[in-house]
């Protein structure tokens, strides 16, 4: 008997509350199972236009809060390559 077969015979036997949750817990992990990579092609093109700004107010906005994400602590040169006599090497 395959593993369908033994689940559809539980299924008959089960009271009415167990057969919600089973539904409940199918719909959910079949929500998590990943889907097939033009699926996920369509999906990734979708979310990238909606993450696109269309006015240049909003792309000004983004690469402020993208400035504003960037590290703070340190300079990307060490101190000794910003002085006017070593720039000449």
């Amino acid at each position: 008997m395959t593993d369908r077969e033994q689940l559809l015979q539980e299924i008959e036997q089960a009271p009415d509350e167990l057969i919600a949750e089973t539904l409940n817990f199918l719909r959910s992990t079949k929500a998590k199972q990943p889907v097939s990579k033009f699926d996920k092609a369509a999906i990734d093109t979708a979310e990238l236009q909606k993450q696109i700004p269309k006015t240049p107010k909003e792309r000004a906005q983004r690469f402020r809060e993208w400035v504003a994400s960037l590290p703070k602590t340190a300079s990307p040169l060490p101190e000794e390559a910003l002085h006017r006599d070593t720039m000449y090497d």
